[in-house]
Parts: C-alpha cells; structure tokens; sequence
C-alpha cells in the first residue's frame, strides 16, 4: 500500500472525531465486550480438536492484555490528574512505565503467538492476529481519548483528526513538548529519524493488510505464514523505534517534556492505527 492509499484510507475519517471512528471500523468497543468470543471463534474457527487449547491460551493472553491495558489507563489518568504541574521525577518515571507496558504488550502477544501457531494451521494463526489488530485498535483508541490532546497542544475545535496528525504532527508535538530554543535542533533530528521510521512501519502495516484483506478466502499457508512473520516483525519494530527515541531525548528534554511527548504518540499512534484497522475484514 502506498502513502496515498493509506493517506486514503485516513480520509476516510477525516472530519470525524476519534470518538466517532470506531463506527467506521465496523466495531464498537460494546460490541467486542459483548461478542470478542463470537468473533474471534467465526474469524479462527477452531476444529473440535483445537478448541480446548485454542480457548485456553487465548483466554491467558488476554487476561495478560487486560493488566497492560490496565496498567495503561492508570498512567493516564494519574497523567490527566496533575498534568504540567506533575514532579519531574515522576513524569520521568511515568515514560519508563508506558515504555514498559508498550513493550511487555509486544512480548505478550509474541509469546502466545508460538502457542497458537502450535495449536492452529497458518490461516487461522493469521485471521487471529489481525483480528486482534481491528479489537485492540478500537479499544487503545478508546483509552487514548482521555488523554486531553486539546490542553496539551493548544489545538482548537473539535476533537483530535487523523488528518491533523498526517499533516500537522510536527506543529502538535512543538506545541505539546514546548521545546526551549536550545533544545530543538537535537529534539527535531532524533524525532524525524522516527518519524521517517514510523512511516516505513505504517506504509508496511498498510500493505499487509491490502494484502490480507485481498486474499482473506482464499490464503495460502505460504502467504499466511509469511504474513504473521511479517506482522509481528512490524509491532516488534514499532515498540523499537519508540524506545530508541526515548533513549535518544532522555539527556536533551525535562522529565515533564518528556512524559507529555509520550502521552502525544500513544494518541496520534492510536488514531493512525485505527484508520488502518479499517480494511482489516473480521468474516467472509
């Protein structure tokens, strides 16, 4: 998929707020509460022989998820709570916390990824993988309109687009980040360096999930194979690019700047991830 093609599929939520882009994805977070059994078991469905297995570790995996998602609510909210006036100690310590969760998520979903792809044939291993993608798009979505982006970046009107972030993202970190003059020639070059990296994941993310979504009836297990791999090597990429930039400003920036830069990518991340979500199928 090239930038066009996802930038097309961003605009397809442009002008609506983040709280009204999970209907475009075709979930809400009440239907995936109420039904993630149901549509994990029509996405994978598992044989007779798999079932007990299947619903064993993916039940474990997310109970796991659950404690992170937990885990990353409470940083927000303690976040939302004190805001600017939070100690720089502890906004330093609230950016190792979130870089934590984000990589504990990756090595969660890595691990069970081993355990189901020993109980499952590669198509099925593949539809659970990017099923999960749509869920959790939706409900990191969720978690990421509680972080206050308006007080954060000064950023008027509505509720934060996704066509603010592909076009204004630089002008949003500036106003979140309030950078000091001495600090902005090294913040900019670290921050392009993963920008330009997390473009390459997104427009790699992208053309997988054309991909997938193309050929979802009619998968091959070469083709689902390659894809998984594919796809895990992307997050696992994602969590990377994050923590090198954490490592890059943790000299350069205060623990405040910091912690609200944070706060900024888990929400502009998780616009961007639901608009791609879109073209992820969840049945035939």
């Amino acid at each position: 998929m090239k930038r066009s093609l996802i930038v097309g599929i961003v605009a397809g939520l442009l002008v609506a707020p983040l709280y009204a882009a999970e209907k475009s994805v075709g979930l809400t977070l009440a239907q995936i509460a109420a039904e993630r059994k149901a549509l994990v078991d029509e996405v994978v469905a598992p044989t007779e022989a798999q079932a007990e297995a299947f619903w064993r570790n993916y039940w474990q995996y997310r109970g796991g998820v659950k404690l992170l998602t937990d885990r990353t609510l409470e940083v927000i909210e303690e976040f939302n709570a004190t805001g600017w006036s939070m100690s720089g100690n502890r906004s330093a310590t609230l950016v190792i916390e979130v870089m934590d969760i984000e990589k504990r998520r990756t090595a969660l979903k890595q691990t069970h990824l081993k355990e189901f792809q020993k109980i499952l044939n590669p198509k099925q291993v593949v539809r659970w993988y990017q099923a999960e993608r749509k869920m959790d798009a939706v409900i990191r979505a969720d978690l990421a309109l509680s972080i206050p982006f308006n007080d954060l970046a000064a950023h008027t009107g509505d509720e934060l687009t996704q066509d603010a972030v592909i076009s204004d993202r630089e002008a949003l970190v500036a106003a979140i980040v309030q950078l000091l003059e001495d600090q902005k020639r090294p913040f900019w070059y670290e921050y392009r360096n993963y920008t330009k990296k997390l473009t390459k994941l997104y427009d790699r993310t992208g053309d997988l999930i054309e991909e997938y979504a193309q050929s979802y009836a009619s998968l091959t297990d070469e083709q689902a194979i390659r894809m998984t791999r594919e796809a895990a090597q992307i997050d696992t990429d994602r969590v990377k690019a994050l923590e090198a930039l954490i490592y890059a400003l943790r000299s350069e920036l205060t623990g405040k700047q910091m912690s609200r830069l944070m706060q900024g990518e888990l929400k502009m991340n998780a616009i961007i991830d639901l608009a791609l979500a879109v073209a992820i199928p969840i049945d035939e």
